[in-house]
């Protein structure tokens, strides 16, 4: 009995060095995938994102939203999940402007 746990000690310690070993070679690989600097993102934020926000996708989104939270709430009286669709439909009729709130904050220096 004793050795058998010995060898199950033996078996989690070399799974936990391999795991830390592929966690510090992975971590060293991601140097370069760190955020912080550079106007990559705004420059699709400006392009894309804010377009599909303010536009017919958007649209579409919150119709299909206004139309599920109608069908939920009279077809199978769901009214929590009515009243988290007609959420889900407001929130994309403001996205465009509390995303862009968001990124727009900051502190005055």
């Amino acid at each position: 009995m004793k050795k058998l746990l010995s060898m199950l000690k033996s078996i989690r310690a070399k799974r936990a060095l391999k795991v830390a070993s592929f966690a510090g070679i992975f971590t060293l690989i991601a140097v370069d995938a760190t955020a912080g600097s550079g106007t990559a993102f705004q420059d699709i934020w400006d392009n894309e994102i804010s377009t599909w926000l303010d536009g017919e996708p958007a649209m579409i989104i919150a119709a299909l939203t206004l139309l599920m939270s109608l069908y939920t709430g009279i077809m199978k009286q769901n009214y929590v999940l009515a009243m988290g669709f007609f959420f889900c439909c407001v929130f994309m009729a403001y996205a465009g402007g509390i995303i862009s709130s968001f990124f727009s904050a900051g502190f005055p220096m």
